[in-house]
């Protein structure tokens, strides 16, 4: 008897990677971005710090070059 090359799963087959990261949303990558890499998750934007990042957005508009490394600094 043959054996077959289709491989059988007894629950559904995996999902390939790039269909997974498709299904994720940005913060679900973001945080575990943020677990694997930094070691740390990401804690909500305290109410001061987006003020100072909206501040820094529109002292910097698009058109600065380099603006993100701007913004950072």
């Amino acid at each position: 008897m043959a054996m077959s090359s289709k491989k059988h799963y007894t629950t559904n087959p995996p999902i390939p990677c790039e269909r997974r990261v498709r299904r994720m949303g940005e913060d679900d990558l973001m945080s575990m971005f943020s677990k694997q890499i930094l070691g740390t998750t990401l804690r909500p934007w305290m109410q001061e710090e987006d003020k100072i990042f909206e501040w820094a957005l529109v002292v910097y508009p698009k058109v600065t070059p380099d603006r993100w490394s701007a913004i950072v600094a």
